[in-house]
């Protein structure tokens, strides 16, 4: 998954962020809520930087709690400098368990001091930086915590809401609340967790994951699957709670060994058209998905790839999705990587 991809650039310390700047940042919630992650990088910066009109609330992933509860990470100068750019963007950092490590989650919602001691530590930051809230982004859990997340989820609530922050949580995407329904080793250690009615009560909102389709052989989150998992969860959370999670890239496939090969951005797309290095692409009408098939390598060297992305048409039919269902909005993962005409549906 891309998210574990980028895990090492998630961990880079950054600069330090300015509160008085914080400070001013307003709390009304818009119409249509539109949420987009961030993980440092000169793209995502200079993407951030050009399109932050555009932006509701700016999510960087740049926190993360050890199994002893310290909080750890920073927001750069330069990122604030350049949400600065537009005083309606709130601020919702995310944070996540160290290493996304199911037992430095285990450790930690198995002991109540740990607990409160980060659920301080956020309060205190978010009040230092003038922060809007958190989103819980720890994934990669063991379903036995089940019960355990979802207090330690009700008791950072109350304590936010007391000093009016906001918390949101993102959930993996499932159908079922039956282990057998899902790919073997997924409800155990992976999506079995996340209990949505008791998540989707104690929240302020819940973000949907809806990508990195199971059992996909091509695209990473088609349509109906994303319909699919849409409408389950919108039997246990109130669609004014949900936040449809669209994301930004694709994936490469190996069409010889059926394999896929590594998540890509729109770059690859616009480097392959531009310089005409595609055989074919075209548009899934029922995935509602775009794809390109190419080559690169010589001789015995050579392979073959079929590569599924997101571009302006499959995010726009997404984004008409979760306007369609009255939900709170959209959370788009992640800047830096997109197609960038996706700004002008915005």
């Amino acid at each position: 998954m891309i998210r574990k991809i980028l895990i090492i650039a998630l961990c880079i310390t950054v600069g330090y962020a300015n509160p008085a700047f914080a400070a001013t940042k307003k709390t009304t919630v818009p119409s249509f809520e539109k949420l987009f992650y961030y993980v440092p990088g000169e793209g995502s910066f200079v993407t951030l930087d050009q399109y932050v009109k555009n932006i509701d609330v700016f999510a960087p992933q740049v926190y993360k709690v050890s199994s002893t509860g310290n909080l750890i990470g920073k927001i750069s100068d330069k990122a604030l400098g350049a949400v600065a750019k537009n005083t309606k963007t709130k601020i919702m950092p995310l944070v996540f368990q160290e290493g996304f490590s199911p037992d430095t989650m285990h450790t930690i919602l198995s002991s109540v001091d740990v607990q409160d001691k980060i659920i301080a530590a956020l309060i205190a930051e978010a009040q230092a930086k003038g922060y809007w809230g958190w989103q819980f982004d720890f994934e990669n859990m063991f379903s036995t915590d089940r019960n355990a997340y979802s207090l330690f989820i009700e008791k950072t609530a109350t304590e936010f809401h007391k000093n009016n922050l906001k918390l949101s949580v993102a959930v993996i995407a499932r159908t079922s609340e039956k282990p057998e329904d899902l790919p073997e080793g997924s409800w155990d250690y992976w999506a079995g967790v996340f209990d949505y009615k008791r998540i989707g009560k104690a929240a302020d909102f819940v973000t949907l994951m809806a990508y990195d389709e199971p059992g996909s052989k091509g695209p990473v989150a088609s349509l109906p699957w994303v319909k699919k998992v849409l409408m389950y969860l919108e039997k246990s959370v109130p669609k004014s709670k949900i936040s449809l999670g669209i994301s930004t890239y694709g994936w490469q496939w190996d069409t010889d060994t059926k394999k896929r090969v590594k998540s890509i951005g729109y770059d690859k797309i616009t480097e392959l058209e531009v310089n005409k290095k595609y055989t074919k692409k075209g548009y899934d009408k029922t995935a509602q998905m775009a794809w390109m098939t190419y080559s690169e390598g010589e001789g015995s060297a050579k392979k073959n790839y079929k590569t599924w992305y997101e571009d302006v048409r499959s995010f726009k039919t997404k984004y008409a999705l979760a306007k369609s269902h009255g939900l709170r909005g959209v959370s788009v993962w992640v800047i830096g990587i997109e197609d960038e005409k996706i700004w002008s549906n915005l």
